[in-house]
């Protein structure tokens, strides 16, 4: 598939209207300034010669704010973005000026004039455990171009993430990180062990649960061995933590308020911020919204929760696959149903739990192909149509007896399980990655733990059970929520509501717009349109749009950027208080016929828009390798 730009007919955008803000200096300026500052909560990034750094720039330089507490510099990997490290308490509860972490900031700099720029624009890809710092990198540009380079897109790997120090030493290497994480995968699944007596499938079942089990417990006692610096850091790390973090960056920056898009768990931030200091928000754009409320006082039914719409998103595959015929879906036939197509995936399952395939040559190396490995590629794809198709071949040639391209698959982080690699090896002379560890210190600090302490085996077996039963990944998501239940350190600080009006959940200075798919896998409809409820209509909007996969990135719609835009830029809500905006996704994206070309054309030949459309489906060609959102290896 082409994307096709026809910019002759375009006629060039005049710029909309905005609120301009002041305290702007040229690059060249802010560089000098950075070389004088000596301010003491400010830690230095690697520095990098300015000539390089003008030779590495097209066009003029950009416009950048002076701002009070940071010093930026140009980053030593990608030099068109900025780089920085500020100073915050570990513990706000009880600060101590020895005991502080040091912050990793990235900053794409705004393209458009000073007059028109409007500040900061916080971002963050979820996770938990999402690195901000990459996330600039892969998707900053684009996001850019949706809000016409009005905004310096900012973003930081929280406490415990990527670059951002004390590291968590749960690990030593993320070589052995990843190892555990591969571990995990290879016990399969709990369907792995059924027989034909029901005896014998209950003993398989809770043996599989006891070692699954033992790997929670595992990781908590990996990370309460570790150093000082790390347990600390496991205990500082929760989302409301993270807030306060977010509110130093604000007060750094010389930023007045907050303007802010999360994804998926960045659902979750946002939506603490915005309770924890409702009167900071100027603009908060929840995408692919998960429920804040389950999610901090009773894990199990978050896990619940985020099931909802899994299946919807699973039909929608094998649906478009088959509308697609065999030209554009490798596992459809003529006249293919999604019944059809479904009913075969699954025989796929059975026959490989009874006889994995071998494969004896692959990009990956030799292995064999398992029931749960196929599970697992079906849960990851669910989060990007973009990966549709190449599931559907992976399926299409299991099929027929050749399990490569799956194997591959189910092993594409093969190339990070090297354990020799100094962790420090690379240009920020910081540890890098996320693992495991990460997600854990981040989730299981912020759920009330009265509701996990029923740790017997027989407990979770039947919740694995439960969710199996709602989702056919419910399996995968089931141990990814349950790893909470052996986590044993405790957050400092937590927030755990008001998520209500009538609880005294306060009103925001601004109303905050809450994202969903129509088939999201993990944070369903209901979950954006309860949480609005609890801001309240006055201080909410709901924007719908009926398409696939995890969060606006995963399915490009024109209509979605648009009102994206309009709320940022003009501060223009997408619908009346107490109804919802619904938006189409764009036609041409599910499943594509070989060499057909999509027309990147908007009304009138606009070229703002036909750039704007062109930014979503660039986006969502990367959003199949940014491991946005949430889930078992994401």
């Amino acid at each position: 598939m082409s994307l096709k730009l026809d910019l002759e007919k375009a006629t060039p955008p005049s710029p909309p209207p905005g609120k301009p803000r002041s305290r702007f200096y040229l690059l060249p300026c802010l560089l000098f300034a950075a070389l004088l500052s000596q301010l003491s909560s400010i830690d230095r990034a690697p520095r990098i010669e300015l000539g390089k750094w003008i030779r590495a720039s097209s066009g003029r330089l950009p416009a950048i704010p002076l701002a009070p507490g940071v010093s930026w510099t140009p980053c030593p990997d990608v030099t068109d973005t900025l780089c920085s490290y500020l100073t915050v308490p570990l513990d706000y509860t009880n600060p101590n000026p020895a005991e502080t972490v040091s912050l990793a900031l990235r900053m794409l700099p705004s393209s458009a004039p000073p007059s028109e720029q409007l500040g900061y624009l916080f971002i963050n890809p979820g996770g938990p455990g999402g690195s901000g710092h990459n996330f600039v990198v892969r998707a900053g540009r684009k996001l850019s171009t949706i809000l016409q380079g009005r905004y310096h897109i900012l973003s930081w790997d929280p406490r415990s993430v990527n670059l951002t120090s004390p590291s968590l030493d749960c690990f030593p290497t993320s070589g052995d990180a990843a190892r555990f994480a591969r571990d995990v995968e290879h016990l399969g699944l709990i369907h792995d062990y059924a027989t034909a007596y029901s005896e014998q499938t209950l003993a398989a079942e809770l043996a599989w649960t006891a070692r699954y089990d033992s790997f929670a417990l595992s990781l908590d006692a990996a990370c309460q061995s570790s150093g000082e610096e790390s347990r600390n850091m496991l205990s500082s790390s929760s989302t409301a933590t993270v807030v306060r973090d977010m509110k130093r960056i604000l007060e750094a920056l010389g930023e007045k308020k907050l303007s802010y898009m999360g994804f998926s768990y960045g659902t979750i931030l946002g939506a603490t911020f915005s309770a924890m200091f409702p009167e900071l928000v100027e603009r908060v754009w929840l995408d692919g919204v998960s429920d804040s409320v389950a999610y901090t006082n009773n894990f199990w039914d978050w896990g619940r929760a985020g099931m909802n719409d899994t299946q919807k998103t699973y039909d929608g595959f094998l649906s478009s696959c088959a509308s697609s015929g065999p030209l554009g879906c490798g596992l459809a036939q003529e006249n293919s149903t999604a019944k059809g197509i479904g009913s075969r995936v699954q025989t796929l399952i059975d026959q490989l739990r009874e006889t994995p395939l071998p494969v004896g040559r692959s990009k990956v190396g030799p292995g064999v192909v398992t029931a749960s490995q196929v599970q697992y590629a079906i849960f990851q794809s669910l989060y990007s149509p973009k990966t549709w198709p190449q599931l559907a071949s992976a399926l299409a040639s299991l099929e027929q007896g050749n399990g490569t391209a799956l194997y591959e698959i189910a092993n594409v982080s093969n190339d990070e399980l090297d354990r020799a690699k100094d962790p420090l090896d690379n240009v920020f002379h910081r540890r890098m990655g996320s693992g495991m560890d990460a997600t854990a210190a981040i989730m299981c600090s912020d759920t009330s733990s009265s509701t996990l302490n029923d740790t017997s085996l027989s407990t979770l077996h039947s919740y694995m059970l439960e969710l199996d039963a709602l989702s056919p990944t419910g399996n995968i998501w089931a141990m990814w929520v349950s790893q909470c239940r052996r986590w044993t350190a405790k957050a400092r600080e937590v927030y755990r509501g008001p998520w209500t009006r009538k609880e005294g959940l306060r009103k925001p200075a601004y109303p905050i717009v809450f994202f969903s798919q129509t088939a999201d896998p993990v944070t369903p409809l209901v979950s954006a349109r309860k949480m609005a409820r609890g801001f309240g209509k006055d201080s909410s909007r709901v924007v719908v749009q009926d398409g696939f996969g995890h969060c606006s990135l995963a399915h490009p719609s024109l209509c979605t950027a648009l009102a994206a835009r309009a709320y940022f830029l003009n501060g223009t809500l997408p619908s009346a208080e107490g109804e919802e905006k619904h938006c189409k996704s764009d036609e041409g994206f599910l499943f594509p016929h070989p060499g057909a070309e999509v027309e990147l054309q908007a009304e009138g030949d606009d070229r703002e828009l036909v750039e704007l459309k062109m930014a979503m489906w660039e986006l969502a060609e990367e959003a199949r390798g940014m491991k946005l959102g949430m889930g078992w290896g994401r």
